[in-house]
């Protein structure tokens, strides 16, 4: 006789045995990351240890989320895209909303900008950056977003490659109070 006990951990141990799929849902609709690998660009074998010039990418990283951010504030929507990868697959989330590649994400902020008071002014509270390798970084903090006069604070994520045009976000992840 099998116990009760024994047959739900023979079911859990075949279900992770055989594999079960990984996603997310959002209400009734399933959002699966995507199958296809990265392009990868030519480069030369990167260690997973960053370079000796890491202080000079830190640089680089700060004044590109400081033009994201000044794209943000000036409301021009083509500015902030060319800020996100194309060529890679983009997934940006603002607030509860998944957006995957970048013509999502352009309605998004067009349909934003559009609102009294538009997109209004982005800042950065802080952020911290960890550099995975002189191609990948993680930067992560707290900017203000200010609309019509009010302060909106929000943590964000933002993972970023550096390509032959300069650093670009690969996935965004914007923590914004419901409106």
């Amino acid at each position: 006789m099998i116990s009760s006990r024994l047959l739900p951990a023979l079911a859990l141990s075949s279900i992770l045995l055989a594999g079960a799929p990984a996603c997310a849902t959002t209400q009734d609709e399933i959002v699966r990351t995507s199958n296809q690998p990265p392009a990868l660009e030519a480069r030369e074998e990167v260690s997973l240890s960053p370079s000796q010039h890491t202080a000079q990418l830190f640089t680089q990283i700060s004044d590109t989320l400081d033009d994201a951010a000044a794209a943000w504030s000036s409301g021009d929507v083509d500015q902030i895209m060319k800020f996100y990868a194309e060529d890679q697959p983009l997934l940006v989330l603002y607030g509860d909303e998944p957006l995957k590649g970048p013509e999502p994400v352009r309605a998004w902020l067009e349909a934003r900008s559009a609102r009294a008071g538009g997109l209004g002014t982005m800042n950065y509270e802080w952020f911290e950056t960890l550099q995975l390798d002189d191609y990948t970084a993680v930067t992560s903090g707290r900017m203000i977003i200010t609309v019509n006069g009010q302060n909106q604070r929000a943590l964000f994520t933002r993972l970023l490659r550096r390509s032959a045009s300069g650093w670009e976000i690969l996935h965004d992840q914007i923590a914004l109070p419901a409106q």
